[in-house]
């Protein structure tokens, strides 16, 4: 978010007494959802918690964070107690991904190590220029994506909000859980 600090310590809040890091992600955002099911797939060790922003838990960090879970600007990477946003929490999340020594070997995410080579001013309006148009370039979806059974116990999801539409769909993705369970 432009003019803000993007490393703030996470203190005296439920964030900081997670020991695993914790992604706040836009649930509705098509490039973010994508991001989410790549880190799944490709993080070195299953230890990220990934947090909806429309979530109750999302919007609790959000607010903390001084972010409008309506309309966010940026997500936000807690690691070790430090809440990191924009170009910092990219290159955070792209340390969980990959290893450093050898980005190659770890698919598109090497491409993320690229923003190092850049001035951290001018990769923050990089971010900045794709957060802010990220539905116009990549679409915007009606609900957040449910992940796979296996890996529910990892996300806090909107379900919970009855603010939130995509609350009767969350019953229908555990009744159908429930069914394949049942089988």
């Amino acid at each position: 978010m432009p003019g803000r600090s993007d490393q703030r310590p996470s203190e005296n809040c439920e964030t900081s007494l997670y020991v695993n890091p914790i992604w706040l992600y836009d649930g509705e955002c098509v490039l973010c959802s994508r991001a989410v099911r790549y880190t799944l797939d490709h993080e070195r060790t299953p230890s990220i918690r990934f947090v909806a922003i429309t979530s109750i838990e999302g919007r609790a960090i959000a607010n903390l964070h001084g972010m409008d879970p309506e309309d966010p600007e940026t997500f936000l990477f807690i690691e070790k107690g430090v809440a990191l946003g924009r170009s910092q929490g990219v290159l955070a999340l792209a340390r969980q991904i990959t290893n450093e020594r050898h980005p190659s070997a770890f698919g598109p995410a090497r491409l993320l190590w690229v923003s190092r080579l850049f001035p951290r001013f001018l990769a923050d309006r990089l971010y900045d220029l794709i957060a802010r148009n990220r539905y116009q370039f990549f679409g915007r979806l009606a609900a957040c994506e449910y992940p796979p059974l296996e890996f529910r116990h990892r996300f806090s999801l909107p379900e919970g909000d009855p603010r939130n539409p995509s609350l009767a769909r969350a019953r229908q993705c555990r009744a159908n859980d429930n069914e394949d369970l049942a089988h």
